[in-house]
């Protein structure tokens, strides 16, 4: 696992090693210059101060004695570190600090730089009335000792590294603790907790985090409270066909005719037909809370409207339904064909259900320049004022469908597919008064990204 506290302590101590690394490339640099200005300055004081007393010294026309008796030379032989020459008037060399250097005469006034015996050397020559003075230093020297000044400097700056390499890991581990506060409140908890985690003594830094993690606690709670009343009414919708299966076995074991028998079955039959038809509802409830990012192909919703009244047209023949359909081509739509198609279902399973013997069912789809329209009519009795709020929740019927078999599922259902599919659906009266509408809006395959939404007087106004 990734420690936050060894990656900025690497990160740190890296970057400061690369600091100090530039720093030291740049003292050396600089330090060069200015070595190298002080060791010519030197050099043109020493010329001065020797070409000033070279007239003093009445210089032979041959080289002084290399004898400790002599003023010049006791002089000069301080200046070991530089190569002193000095030449008369007529240009003889009648001085050299080292005679074993036969270093040339290099020219006439001012600093130099050539090469001797495959060495680079730095000279400055200095004119005289007397005569020439020349000093020179191999570049070598000057190097030397801007190596040892950079090493001491470079050495002095790593010292460092350490020390603060210690203060950043105190720094850090303490500024980290309300990470392991909250780390330890949160272990302490019990799987049942989802309290908010306290956010006022936090850096602002971790702040927005934590009140994040309460957000999430927040929606987790009410997808548990969600899930256990769903828990509950399954059960108690379950119980419903159970019981009723258990008293079609009872009254077939007690039968004593085979007509007696056969209403048993009949009612047998149903009642295991209607549990089915229920877990299958919440199965598909629990799948579509389980695949909110499906993936999403582009479907043509004319098709599954087809495919769908074809699988209703027996259902609708029993009642003595007529089902009507009208679509604009094409109607095109993002989404899952599967999901889609128990959409579309359960609105036209719905619509003949409650609607009475004899009556029309209209299926109509079509396209506006945002949407896909999906809008099918019943001829039920009107659904109103705070029942039509609710007809989307889970297990709600109303009272216009207490004589009328059902679980309350399939419209909850068909909001939960219309969500996924970022569209949304209402219901409204039809203009004639005969029946209710539900219509759903799904975006078009071009505006999938940037869905718009449609306008709450699409859903109140009677068609």
């Amino acid at each position: 696992m990734r420690s936050i506290r060894r990656y900025l302590l690497g990160s740190l101590l890296a970057a400061l090693a690369l600091g100090t690394l530039v720093i030291a490339v740049f003292l050396y640099i600089e330090s060069a210059e200015e070595i190298n200005e002080l060791y010519d300055s030197n050099m043109r004081e020493l010329a001065t101060v020797i070409g000033a007393q070279h007239g003093v010294f009445h210089l032979p026309d041959h080289p002084i004695p290399n004898t400790g008796d002599n003023a010049l030379h006791d002089e000069i032989r301080e200046e070991e570190e530089f190569l002193i020459q000095i030449w008369n008037s007529v240009g003889d060399a009648v001085y050299t600090s080292h005679p074993l250097i036969a270093f040339p005469r290099q020219g006439e006034n001012g600093f130099f730089t050539t090469r001797y015996q495959q060495e680079e050397w730095r000279v400055y020559s200095l004119q005289t009335g007397a005569g020439l003075v020349q000093v020179s230093q191999p570049q070598a020297a000057r190097h030397i000792y801007i190596r040892e000044l950079a090493s001491n400097l470079l050495y002095a700056l790593m010292l460092q590294i350490p020390v603060i390499g210690g203060l950043i890991w105190f720094a850090v581990g303490k500024s980290l603790q309300p990470l392991d506060k909250v780390s330890h409140a949160i272990q302490m908890r019990s799987a049942a907790s989802l309290e908010h985690l306290d956010t006022q003594s936090l850096p602002i830094e971790i702040r927005p985090a934590i009140e994040e993690l309460n957000h999430l606690l927040t929606r987790l709670g009410d997808a548990i409270t969600s899930q256990q009343h769903f828990t509950a009414d399954a059960a108690h919708e379950l119980r419903t066909p159970l019981t009723a299966l258990q008293l079609q076995l009872d009254i077939l074991a007690r039968s004593q005719s085979d007509q007696e028998r056969e209403q048993a079955l009949g009612g047998l039959q149903s009642g295991i037909t209607r549990a089915s038809k229920l877990v299958v509802q919440l199965l598909t409830l629990t799948r579509l809370g389980f695949e909110p990012n499906r993936q999403y192909r582009v479907i043509d919703l004319d098709r599954v409207i087809r495919l769908t009244i074809e699988d209703h047209i027996g259902q609708a023949e029993a009642k003595k339904i007529d089902i009507g359909f009208s679509a604009s081509q094409p109607l095109l739509v993002n989404g899952d064909e599967e999901n889609l198609r128990i959409m579309t279902g359960n609105l036209l399973d719905n619509a003949i259900r409650y609607s009475p013997p004899h009556g029309r069912v209209d299926v109509l789809a079509w396209l506006d320049s945002l949407f896909v329209v999906l809008e099918v009519r019943d001829s039920a009795s009107l659904i109103g004022g705070v029942e039509r709020e609710r007809v989307f929740e889970r297990f709600y019927r109303g009272s216009t469908s207490r004589n009328t078999a059902g679980n309350g599922l399939g419209l909850a259902i068909v909001s939960d597919i219309v969500q996924q599919h970022h569209g949304q659906v209402g219901l409204r009266t039809r203009s004639d008064g005969a029946g209710n509408s539900f219509i759903v809006y799904l975006p078009r395959p071009s505006l999938d990204n940037d869905t718009p939404e449609p306008s709450q007087q699409a859903f109140n106004r009677p068609q």
